[in-house]
């Protein structure tokens, strides 16, 4: 978070995040760091805790936020996936 609050004060608008920014950089490590997320424009489902990071970095710094991706949990298997906020 410090290095969006950095970003925003030098006047960045847009802040991109790396690949699995949120957990081990390893496909074997999904099981364990996997998060269920909404559908896009589901706004009664729970928000994840990474979501719920990014949004509430966005606000605050008024950034966009592209999540980089994060270990998501589907039905039938986990995979990465990326977020904009």
């Amino acid at each position: 978070k410090s290095f969006l609050a950095e970003a925003a004060q030098k006047g960045v608008q847009l802040a991109v995040l790396p690949e699995i920014w949120n957990s081990p950089y390893a496909t074997a490590a999904f099981p364990e760091y996997a998060e269920s997320l909404p559908n896009v424009g589901d706004r009664s489902a729970p928000l994840s805790p990474s979501s719920q990071i990014l949004i509430d970095a966005a606000k605050e710094h008024g950034l966009w936020i592209v999540g980089g991706s994060i270990p998501e949990r589907l039905k039938d298997h986990d995979d990465d996936t990326n977020g904009v906020e």
